[in-house]
């Protein structure tokens, strides 16, 4: 008897499943319905390409009668009148969609272009134009306007079916920002946020460079929590308020296990402090098959110099790297001074290295090399997303020269990369060139020298495999010329890609030999970065091919 009054009691609580179907609808299908009422397929029905029948409560029928109906009058049609028939294990919403509104008049004043995403004679959509005056609002703080004068409105004639829009816009004037607060912080220093910031006291407001400063502070590991607040105006000057929450956890360990295609299985173990009176120190191991690296690291934020700030970065440690002729192990301590702004940023800095050069071929001298150098770096971005760029260009470059009468090798070298997006509808083409060459009048490391393989250069090879050309030894040249075309298109929820890299190698600065890199690959967003999977080969050895995955941000 009590199985039967469960069995009951189960009925009357939850009532009647049903599964559920459409009729009439004439201007959407089942799968955009089902998606409208929240209903999604599983990644194993897609995959088995199962049929779609979603099956509900019997209490959840009024509901999605409602969301339904709610969904085709924001879609324009006002009249539509939704019917739930129960039939056996079948709910089916017998729709009546009815005349939908169309736009009879669109008339626009402006003085600031305006992406507008409906016209005369479609059907008037209302999340539409409630996505437009968002946009649009949006596209004026980006371009520094935030005492504009916006109004919008659609006037709507239920009875002949038809609405007419009026858009009014004055942009006003170029805005600029007037006092900057910080508030919440316990013992970190204003200038730590006040210094990362792309927007200055003074200067024209810009949305982009605000929501970049965001990301930069976070970047920095100080906070759990910051907000920004720029609805205070005044005219034309928009006060900045910042509220911050340092982090509680200070102290943080990470071991980590993985497996990169160029170089083998990895570990790693790392050790950091967050806040250790303003600076951050860093422990880090790593192993692997071709490099181990043992380090500790300090970096101190926001050291005034020459009248604007620097992020300062010091680094001890211990290094190997095995080549296919010779293994390299390494001392050395960096000193950096890293000046970075909304679109460029440059480095200096100074380093003492030790080498130790193990030769496994009578091609190469081994033996120990003492250097001391400057070097600097500076970047050109003007793209317009750092993790998934479709348009823009960027330019990079770096140099490095060993202090003569110091040092035991004489040289410089020089490096360069360049890349350009362009969007082509919803694809993208990319073309990146990698350059640099080295001059020397005496020995060098032969680590110093450059070599290719991998994401960096061709795909077709795997990491550091790729040695000087013109030469029988297997070792790097004093040139490099690598080139990469790649053609991106949108696949579901990621994009493929076709790619074309060529690489020249060469030890006297004659780049005659290339080797060549063709293949397709896949990309998939995340929020710690782009994943990249590719598989390239060389079409005049089709033997020589490789699989190469990375995650995260790359140039």
């Amino acid at each position: 008897m009590r199985p039967l009054i469960i069995v009951l009691f189960c009925i009357y609580a939850f009532g009647a499943s049903y599964y559920i179907d459409f009729a009439g609808n004439r201007h959407f299908d089942r799968e955009r319905l089902y998606h409208e009422l929240g209903f999604s397929q599983s990644l194993w029905q897609k995959i088995l390409r199962k049929p779609f029948k979603p099956k509900v409560d019997e209490k959840l029928l009024p509901s999605l009668q409602d969301e339904l109906t709610l969904f085709y009058q924001e879609q324009g049609f006002l009249d539509a009148r939704v019917e739930v028939y129960i039939q056996k294990d079948l709910a089916l919403f017998k729709i009546h969609e009815g005349t939908p509104v169309t736009i009879a008049a669109l008339s626009v004043t402006s003085n600031f272009p305006l992406q507008i995403p409906f016209k005369k004679g479609e059907r008037f959509i209302a999340s539409d134009f409630i996505a437009f005056k968002k946009q649009t609002q949006k596209r004026l703080l980006q371009a520094g306007y935030c005492s504009y004068e916006f109004n919008p409105k659609v006037y709507i004639y239920q009875k002949s079916h038809l609405a007419y829009i009026a858009i009014y816009l004055d942009k006003g004037s170029v805005c600029t920002v007037g006092e900057i607060s910080v508030h919440g912080l316990r013992t970190l220093p204003k200038r730590v946020i006040l210094s990362h910031l792309y927007l200055k006291k003074g200067e024209e407001f810009n949305l982009t460079k605000l929501q970049e400063s965001y990301k930069r502070l976070y970047s920095l590991e100080y906070f759990d929590t910051l907000r920004f607040d720029y609805t205070k105006k005044i005219k034309n000057r928009i006060f900045l308020d910042i509220f911050a929450k340092e982090r509680q956890k200070r102290h943080i360990y990470r071991v980590g296990l993985g497996y990169e295609t160029d170089r083998g299985a990895i570990a790693s173990l790392s050790y950091r402090n967050l806040n250790l009176d303003t600076h951050q120190l860093s422990l880090l191991l790593r192993y692997s098959q071709y490099d181990r690296k043992a380090a500790i690291k300090l970096f101190t934020p926001s050291v005034p110099l020459f009248g604007t700030f620097a992020d300062m970065r010091d680094e001890a440690g211990y290094s190997y790297d095995e080549f296919e002729s010779f293994t390299s192990r390494s001392l050395y301590l960096k000193h950096a001074l890293l000046f970075e702004h909304f679109d460029h940023s440059y480095k200096i800095g100074i380093a003492a290295q030790r080498y130790t050069i193990t030769s496994h071929t009578s091609c190469i001298n081994g033996g120990r090399y003492d250097l001391l150098y400057p070097y600097g770096e500076v970047l050109l971005d003007r793209r317009d997303d750092k993790l998934f760029p479709r348009e823009g260009f960027y330019i990079l470059a770096r140099a490095e020269a060993a202090l003569p009468f110091i040092s035991e090798a004489d040289y410089l070298k020089i490096r360069g990369e360049g890349a350009l997006f362009y969007p082509l509808g919803h694809n993208v083409v990319l073309f990146k060139v990698r350059a640099g060459f080295i001059t020397t009048s005496s020995g060098l490391p032969p680590s110093k020298l450059f070599v290719g393989g991998g994401l960096g250069t061709n795909r077709a090879y795997a990491y550091r495999t790729i040695y000087a050309l013109d030469s029988d030894c297997k070792i790097g040249g004093k040139s490099l010329l690598a080139t990469t075309l790649e053609y991106r298109f949108p696949f579901k929820n990621l994009y493929g890609a076709i790619f074309w890299d060529r690489t020249s190698i060469a030890r006297n600065y004659k780049l005659s030999s290339f080797v060549d890199g063709v293949g397709i690959g896949g990309l998939y967003r995340t929020p710690i970065g782009t994943v990249r999977i590719y598989f390239g080969v060389d079409p005049d050895d089709i033997s020589q091919n490789q699989l190469t995955l990375s995650v995260g941000a790359s140039f």
